[in-house]
């Protein structure tokens, strides 16, 4: 999903890509339980109903016990919360004793050939955060990718989603603005604010410097 503003000219200006955190399931989740009167349908199930049959399908095909949901800081409410509730809407499909909720350092590699949450080992995974956070450790990088790779555990996060995963990729869309069609470019110049990297030398990162939103 998108981060969006509208800027005083009534321009829609996009702020921010979310590939690895669709909190639009947990917001359709909740409020439709809470607010769809009594006897209507809730407009929201289809999409919980077509969230439960996509694991259940793959659950039944595979074989799969248990599922890890975890996050990067388990101590942030509002992440924490999003992955109870995806405990709570994949329950069914697992059972909630199956369903383990908690952080990245919850996660241990056995041998190589073994991914467990908790020292209990699981057959699959999901991340409410970032995927390159792994790559803050390059060994335990490499051996969780390898094990992904060979089929070792499920991944429900496509890898493909570390690359639009956050404003920084603006800033490569604008190095880059020539390489795009003249039509491209407009779209650029009035859809995404101008944005350029910066380099933080104390840790040794490259961030995303918004020059303006309007």
């Amino acid at each position: 999903r998108y981060d969006i503003l509208i800027d005083t000219n009534g321009v829609l200006k996009f702020l921010e890509t979310n590939a690895n955190t669709p909190w639009m399931i947990c917001e359709s989740h909740y409020p439709g339980l809470i607010l769809t009167p009594p006897w209507h349908k809730n407009q929201n199930q289809k999409l919980i109903d077509y969230t439960r049959e996509w694991w259940r399908e793959r659950k039944e095909k595979n074989g799969w016990g248990k599922l890890a949901i975890f996050t990067a800081y388990s101590y942030e409410n509002e992440d924490y919360f999003v992955c109870r509730t995806y405990m709570d809407i994949l329950s069914e499909v697992f059972w909630a004793e199956n369903i383990l909720v908690g952080d990245i350092y919850d996660l241990n590699i056995i041998d190589d050939t073994s991914i467990t949450f908790r020292w209990e080992k699981v057959d699959t995974l999901l991340s409410y955060f970032p995927l390159e956070f792994f790559l803050t450790d390059i060994d335990f990088a490499e051996k969780f990718f390898s094990i992904i790779e060979k089929w070792g555990c499920f991944l429900a996060n496509p890898l493909e989603s570390m690359i639009p995963q956050d404003k920084l990729i603006f800033a490569v869309v604008w190095e880059n603005i020539e390489k795009y069609t003249r039509e491209e470019q407009e779209i650029i110049k009035k859809h995404i604010p101008f944005t350029t990297r910066g380099f933080q030398e104390e840790s040794e990162k490259f961030l995303a410097d918004r020059k303006s939103v309007v």
